[in-house]
């Protein structure tokens, strides 16, 4: 799962084979301050870990249920219109530009 957390920040969710014993979810980031953001709704999470030999730079593993909370705290957490206007106030128009190319090239499903 992709999502974009109310401040701009991006993780990747996933379940890799390590989790599903644990009942644990990763969650992986290209930049550590996206995670950062993430541990405003998941106050629990765990340190950050760096490298690990993928393509993401830095990931957490957190368990399901927990997570499962943060996201409900992360739609508590939207109090704006627009997301890309959100992002530009808060992290910047050089953030704000890379997800409008973003939301350029989903906008293409709906053609």
């Amino acid at each position: 799962m992709w999502i974009f957390l109310p401040g701009g920040s991006f993780v990747s969710v996933v379940e890799k084979a390590s989790d599903v014993a644990r009942d644990t979810l990763t969650v992986r980031a290209r930049a550590a301050s996206d995670l950062s953001e993430l541990r405003a709704f998941l106050p629990s999470m765990p340190p950050i870990e760096r490298g690990g030999g993928t393509d993401y730079a830095v990931r957490v593993v957190v368990p399901r249920a927990e997570f499962a909370a943060a996201l409900g705290r992360m739609a508590g957490a939207i109090k704006y219109a627009n997301f890309k206007d959100r992002v530009a106030e808060t992290r910047g128009t050089g953030r704000a530009r890379v997800l409008n190319t973003v939301w350029t090239i989903i906008r293409r499903l709906q053609a």
